[in-house]
Order: structure tokens, then C-alpha cells, then sequence
């Protein structure tokens, strides 16, 4: 039973990799200041289970949005793994599990590449299916040129790693021991949520369990890929970061971005981990936008991130609806905000001054490129 499971979940790992003109420079021309992003449109009024995956540029520098007809995917139903594509929506909606926004994309098997943009596109063979706790909630995790699948052993404490590193050509396959015991804390490393990947080493950001003063537990594993060596630490938490165990950090709501991580805090709020440091604290510049007094704070998510501008999002309630403001973030400091409002779009700037508006399809979704992610 067990040789089973290991095989099933490896299974997981076989990836089929699209890498027809992997020597040519990707046709995505990405315009100057801009940000790309997906607008997903169901096929029809009639019909909103396929949808299209269009291309389209946020442009910071002049304030607005640039529209365009390349569809990179679409997303249709399969009666065959219905219960996958049920799980993995819930995670991650119809985004791709990978997505830099100009030369690499990462899709589950279910989401149908349509062009040949980039210059490399992965599509996972096969999506896991996700038990219950927290223990079942990473099955696989993505960052900038590395993937990493967890095995379960039959202990249900301890998993089995397994890497896969581009080196520009093909992928170096090698095994990871992530089962690590601090002796002096209660609380224990339990799932990764996060990798980054600086060329050197591998920084994985792993949570523990929930601490009553500070929220979740957080520790940083540090892999040097020269020679496979790891090192271990606890990530001091400050009170105001508030990492609840009703939004605990995972692959689908946390990021690595410019050597740090951001992860949820608490239900309104980011949390910023500088890993230099090794200190998780609210990130403070996270500023939003009230059209009025009525507007009450529900959500903030990190949608994603894009060359040196990390994107997020704030929810605000206000009488039946909600609104939502996107911005942008650049070098800390705020350089533009989208608000989206039953279907209108207004492009602002970052004192929130409305630069254009255009409007989105019914019941259509908007997608950042996002270089961290799982499953």
C-alpha cells in the first residue's frame, strides 16, 4: 500500500513539458511601465463553464488598459476529474499554477494551452487531491525555476521532498529532507508554503502551528543547491502580524518577492518576511484607497507580482456589494490602483485620481502573474 501511494504521487511530479522554440525570444511584448494580466470571459451567457483566457496590459505609465485578443488558455469542465477541478478552484480559481507574464507558464491538466507565446509552457499531468488539515494543503509548490512535490511516507509527521531545478536546458531532479525538529520551541515545522530561488540557495518558507500570542508559527529553510546542505530557523513574529489559523499562510494566498515574503495577515492586512532579518512584520505600507466613510475593510490578498511591482488587492464592503482596489507597489511606495466596481473599471493614479475607465465582461475574473504558487 505504501509502494502504491509513493508511486501515485509521483505520478504528480511527471510533468509534460511544452518546449517547442525554447531557443526563440517569446512573442509577448510586454509595453513600457505596464503589467500584464488575464481577464478570464466565460464563452456565453449561456454557457460559463468554458472561459477564455485573454491577454492584457495594465499600463501604469500612461493609466490605462490595454486590451488585446491572444487567448493564453482556456479552462473547460472534465467530467473525468471533476473532483480535482473542484479542489483546485478552490485554491486557485482559474489562475495558472505559474505565471511570470512574459516567458514561462505552469498549467494543471485541465486548462487548455491555445498559443504558443511564451517560451516555455509546462501543463502538470495529473492534480492531487487535497484531504483534510493543514498537513493536506501542499502537495506542490512552485517558484522561479524550481518545482517541489511532498510525498507522504505513512508517517503522517514526516514526508518525502523531491526537487526539480532548471538549469536552462532540462530539469536536475534531487531529494530534500524537510523532516527538521527545533529542541527549543513547542512548535515544529509542519508545510511549506513558499519558495524562492535566488541562483545560490533555495529559501523555503515553512509554517508551524498557531501560536496564541503571535498567530502561526513561521521558520525559514534555507538550501544551498552547490551542495544540498540545509539550514534551519525560527522567524520571529511580531505581535501586530497576526498570522490567524482562519487564513493561515499557504502557496495560493503567499508570495516570494524581491528576497522576501509576503504572506496573509489577520483578515485586512499583509505581513511582510524580510529573510535577511528573519522577522515577520505587518507590512506597513499597504495603504487603501475610501471613495467614503462607508466603506468597511474585509479583504486584502496578494494577487501576485511582476518585475519589481508586486500587485495586491483590497475588498471593501459597502451596502449589498463589494468593491475592489488593485495596486500596485513599486520600490515600497504606491504607483497605481485599479477599482473595480459591478463591472466598471476605473484606472487611477497613485493619489487616486481616475486616469480612464473601460468595463469588463460579465461575470469575468482578472489574473496577475504570480511566480510563487501549489497545490
Amino acid at each position: 500500500m505504501k509502494l502504491k501511494i509513493i508511486l501515485l504521487v509521483l505520478a504528480i511530479f511527471v510533468v509534460s513539458t511544452s518546449l517547442a522554440g525554447c531557443g526563440r525570444e517569446t512573442s509577448i511584448r510586454v509595453p513600457d511601465q505596464s503589467i500584464p494580466f488575464i481577464i478570464l470571459v466565460p464563452e456565453s451567457a449561456n454557457n460559463e463553464s468554458i472561459k477564455k483566457a485573454y491577454l492584457n496590459f495594465w499600463d501604469l505609465k500612461n493609466g490605462k488598459i490595454i486590451k488585446t485578443d491572444k487567448i493564453i488558455y482556456t479552462v473547460a469542465p472534465s467530467i473525468d476529474i471533476i473532483s480535482e477541478q473542484a479542489t483546485y478552484k478552490n485554491y486557485n480559481g482559474d489562475r495558472p499554477l505559474y505565471w511570470d507574464g512574459k516567458d514561462y507558464i505552469i498549467l494543471p491538466s485541465f486548462f487548455k494551452s491555445v498559443t504558443n507565446l511564451y517560451k516555455r509552457t509546462e501543463t502538470i499531468s495529473e492534480v492531487p487531491k487535497v484531504g483534510k488539515g493543514l498537513q493536506s494543503l501542499t502537495r506542490v509548490i512552485f517558484g522561479k525555476d524550481v518545482e517541489m512535490v511532498r510525498i507522504p511516507t505513512g508517517n503522517s509527521r514526516d514526508y518525502k521532498y523531491t526537487v526539480k531545478l532548471w538549469d536552462g536546458e532540462k530539469y536536475i531532479e534531487k531529494e530534500l529532507n524537510l523532516n527538521y525538529e527545533f529542541q527549543d520551541t513547542n512548535s515544529q515545522p509542519s508545510y511549506p508554503v513558499a519558495i524562492d530561488n535566488d541562483g545560490t540557495n533555495l529559501n523555503i518558507l515553512v509554517s508551524g502551528g498557531y501560536n496564541p500570542q503571535t498567530g502561526m508559527d513561521l521558520f525559514l529553510c534555507t538550501v544551498d543547491i552547490g551542495n544540498w546542505t540545509s539550514k534551519w530557523y525560527k522567524i520571529s513574529v511580531e505581535n501586530d502580524a497576526g498570522l490567524g489559523p482562519g487564513k493561515p499562510p499557504n502557496p495560493s494566498n503567499s508570495i516570494s518577492f524581491e528576497g522576501n515574503f509576503y504572506v496573509p495577515s489577520g483578515c485586512c492586512s499583509i505581513a511582510k518576511i524580510d529573510m535577511e532579518e528573519r522577522i515577520c512584520r505587518k507590512w506597513k505600507k499597504m495603504v487603501t484607497f475610501k471613495r467614503s466613510e462607508e466603506d468597511i475593510g474585509y479583504n486584502t490578498s496578494i494577487l501576485g507580482s511582476f518585475n519589481d511591482t508586486i500587485i495586491v488587492q483590497f475588498t471593501v464592503l459597502r451596502g449589498i456589494g463589494t468593491k475592489r482596489y488593485i495596486c500596485a507597489f513599486k520600490n515600497e511606495e504606491n504607483v497605481g490602483t485599479i477599482y473595480l466596481v459591478d463591472g466598471n473599471v476605473d484606472v487611477m493614479d497613485k493619489d487616486g485620481n481616475i486616469l480612464s475607465n473601460t468595463t469588463l465582461n460579465e461575470n469575468s475574473s482578472i489574473v496577475f502573474p504570480k511566480m510563487t504558487g501549489g497545490m
